[in-house]
């Protein structure tokens, strides 16, 4: 199945998003169920995607409080 494919019949994906920074506990709130995981000066979010807007809304948070963002993975 494809990307697309997976998206279009409602299946969330799983992605991995590491940014710049230990986030602390107080910085869950912003990502409604993503797990945050700090270490060695960044942070993994982990969490299940609706849809290519509920990504863009994660990032554009990340914009906003002005956390530097390192890579963003789909995961298998």
């Amino acid at each position: 199945m494809t990307h697309s494919q997976n998206q279009s019949d409602g299946h969330s994906i799983c992605y991995c998003i590491v940014v710049c920074g230990e986030l602390s506990s107080r910085f869950e709130s912003a990502f409604p169920g993503m797990t945050l995981h700090a270490r060695c000066g960044q942070t993994t979010i982990i969490g299940h995607v609706a849809d290519q807007t509920h990504l863009h809304n994660i990032l554009g948070r990340l914009r906003n409080l002005a956390i530097d963002l390192i890579s963003v993975t789909q995961l298998a």
